[in-house]
């Protein structure tokens, strides 16, 4: 489960920002195109059919609860990591890489 280990990090990362002295005074946002997976840790999506969960998924439900992580959903042609991982038409991969700071790499021809 992908959550689990982003939250993870999540988790680790508010642990040594507050560690360094900082103050985190909300929840930490996890953006994901999954509604399943964020059906089941916000315990709603819990059914005799999703007796597979693990401990993963309730380290997840444990933390979106006390409030350390935030899960909001993101359609997949928005997700910004996506055009780094997958082939996407063109249209979309200039929409990503710009949304996503990073500018074209090719020099504009001399005429």
């Amino acid at each position: 489960m992908a959550l689990a280990f982003a939250c993870q990090e999540v988790i680790w990362l508010r642990y040594l920002l507050a560690e360094m002295g900082y103050k985190i005074g909300k929840a930490s946002m996890i953006y994901l195109d999954n509604k399943s997976a964020i059906s089941i840790a916000t315990n709603h999506g819990y059914t005799p059919r999703a007796k597979h969960i693990d401990l993963r998924a309730h380290f997840v439900r444990d933390h979106v609860e006390a409030g350390n992580i935030k899960l909001e959903h993101v359609p997949s042609s928005e997700q910004l990591a996506d055009y780094l991982t997958k082939a996407i038409p063109t249209p979309q991969l200039v929409k990503l890489r710009e949304a996503s700071g990073i500018t074209s790499s090719t020099m504009p021809s001399a005429s």
